[in-house]
């Protein structure tokens, strides 16, 4: 085979080009015809030329692609191309889903779709035992063991008519005798012939049954199924109802007349097959257009769209996703619903989810949305900050800050006290070196702020909130009612540290290191404005051997800015050197060229 783009002579670029596109285009689609050979049943009806193109199928002349309808030998290979199809039409929304999109902004399911999207695993075992009332037809192999006065052991298949034929036996019509019959019907006939004997029969391989799916069916089409095949079997391998379809009226006609109507959302939400039923040969299950539809939306996780029933209320729709959520206000909900006789057809209305509400009638086109319930709580206030339970509390009338945190110890966080056992685990060296333990001691715990709190209260009148002040040490230590304030319902009370809004250095606690000739070295705390010869005292003063005039003082801030200039020096001086070398770099290079012009 030619390459698709060799050398075209006398074409332009441009029209070489074109030539490629469409010479690649068709060898393409002629590989596609050549890996997905026209098997089974083909079916009319597929997706149009959209649709099939963003499937990735063959769209000649936009006429619709034919689709080939799984049967009982080629389901698996035809299972992509089903697929396929099946993805093309998910992504085409029905009409009241767009318009449910453009009122709400969001592109709700359809209810129990998701169910179709793996149909494999609601097809029938045919390995199952047969029922027993599971009826006999041309196709099934009925294994039949007699022994007694005559031995005979043999597998018989049902022919066209329906009959097996025994040894010495005769004909026997089995056609249409149920399972549970077999044995009797079996036994009578052989009786005619032998007496004390005994017989066992059952059922080998089982006959496939074709049956007809139409209407607003993902993918209607001729299907060749197990005879064990009920109708939910069927719908999941057809795909089940296209987003226009209905899924709570879906018909089985047979010989004309309609067997049974299934509802399809009393399989979803309750589990009820009861009008499910056993399919034979030449069934025709029907799908017709969805009747009225609704939406449900808001504060809910069973957000979709639900198709009606005669008469059924906001109650109805909710039980389909297990009731009234816990987190929906029951005290009011949104209704959109249109009216075209008016000449503006589109209103909302409130409707309460009371008992009188959950019993209100929807109708076609009603749009629910559920409100969350309010984050508020009606009797909390909230403590946070440097404290040991940053929680919300349960408010009493009269509460006061005082009541909220009862002494300091409620504001000695937990991870004090881990950090306090961490320090004899985290490290299996029992040496503790003088730095270490002042780290310790600084990092075990954060100092509160004693001067400063704060209430955050909603004054909801002006919509705003108010900061109030208050000295923490006073209300909770000295019991000021004017700092002790009295708290309203949804305060946040807030307890800063040291660190989170700095304090002067005399309010920190601030630790320093003497040693050398000193009688008592160590680490000691200072208190605000005690001076270097009162630090000494408290130290026991010097030793005999001290040298008072060697003293050397070390300061960690003074030695970080000291070495922060440094380096600034360093910088200056090296910015200066780089300079100097650039300009005599000019100089030189200025020289040579006025050298050379005057040469």
């Amino acid at each position: 085979m030619a390459k698709p783009c060799s050398p075209i002579i006398g074409l332009t670029l441009r029209t070489a080009l074109l030539f490629c596109a469409a010479l690649i285009s068709f060898q393409a689609l002629a590989q596609f015809q050549v890996a997905w050979p026209q098997t089974g049943q083909t079916v009319q009806g597929a997706p149009a030329a959209t649709g099939a193109a963003q499937a990735g199928l063959p769209n000649l002349a936009g006429a619709a692609a034919p689709v080939m309808a799984p049967r009982a030998d080629t389901a698996a290979f035809d299972a992509p191309r089903v697929q396929a199809v099946r993805a093309v039409k998910a992504q085409t929304p029905s009409q009241f889903q767009r318009f449910v999109q453009v009122a709400t902004g969001l592109l709700l399911p359809n209810y129990g779709a998701e169910l179709f999207e793996n149909p494999q695993i609601y097809s029938a075992d045919s390995a199952a035992a047969a029922p027993a009332d599971y009826t006999l037809g041309a196709g099934d192999e009925v294994r039949v063991q007699i022994w007694g006065s005559v031995d005979y052991s043999g597998t018989h298949t049902l022919d066209r008519n329906g009959q097996i034929n025994l040894p010495k036996i005769g004909t026997i019509a089995l056609a249409g005798i149920q399972m549970k019959d077999l044995e009797a019907t079996l036994r009578k006939h052989v009786a005619t012939v032998f007496n004390n004997f005994s017989l066992n029969a059952n059922l080998g391989r089982l006959r496939g049954i074709t049956v007809y799916v139409v209407g607003q069916a993902q993918q209607p089409g001729t299907y060749n199924l197990s005879s064990l095949s009920t109708l939910v079997n069927a719908l999941f391998a057809s795909g089940g109802p296209t987003p226009n379809g209905s899924m709570r009226n879906i018909q089985i006609k047979r010989a004309g007349k309609t067997v049974t109507t299934f509802d399809l959302y009393e399989f979803i939400s309750k589990g009820d097959k009861s009008k499910d039923v056993s399919l034979q040969g030449g069934d025709v299950i029907m799908i017709p257009p969805a009747g009225p539809r609704v939406a449900l939306t808001g504060a809910t996780d069973h957000a979709a769209i639900y198709e009606l029933n005669a008469g059924n209320t906001v109650q109805d729709v909710l039980s389909l996703g297990g009731g009234l959520p816990a987190l929906a206000a029951p005290q009011k909900a949104l209704l959109e619903r249109i009216d075209n006789t008016q000449s503006q057809p589109r209103k909302v209305q409130d409707l309460a989810l009371n008992a009188q509400g959950l019993q209100f009638p929807l109708r076609d086109g009603d749009v629910l949305t559920l409100i969350a319930t309010s984050s508020q709580f009606s009797n909390a206030v909230t403590l946070r900050g440097h404290v040991a339970y940053p929680l919300r509390y349960s408010y009493t009338a009269g509460m006061r800050v005082s009541d909220l945190i009862p002494d300091p110890r409620a504001l000695i966080q937990g991870s004090y006290y881990n950090s306090k056992n961490g320090l004899v685990q985290s490290n299996a060296d029992s040496k503790v070196s003088g730095d270490r333990a002042l780290n310790d001691v600084k990092k075990l715990l954060e100092e509160i702020n004693w001067d400063y709190a704060s209430i955050e209260r909603l004054n909801a009148n002006e919509v705003k909130t108010v900061l109030i002040p208050f000295n923490l040490g006073k209300a909770i230590k000295d019991k000021d009612p004017a700092n002790n304030m009295t708290l309203l319902p949804g305060d946040v009370v807030t307890v800063f540290g040291v660190t989170d809004l700095p304090v002067p250095v005399e309010k920190r606690s601030q630790f320093v290191r003497i040693g050398g000739e000193i009688k008592v070295p160590g680490y000691y705390q200072i208190t605000p404005g005690e001076t270097l010869n009162q630090l000494v005292k408290r130290a026991n003063g010097l030793t005999t051997n001290a040298y008072a005039y060697g003293t050397m003082f070390n300061r960690e801030t003074t030695r970080i800015e000291q070495q922060a200039n440094l380096d600034k020096a360093v910088r200056r001086i090296e910015q200066d050197i780089t300079s100097q070398s650039v300009t005599q770099l000019q100089n030189v290079t200025d020289t040579e060229k006025n050298a050379n012009i005057q040469s």
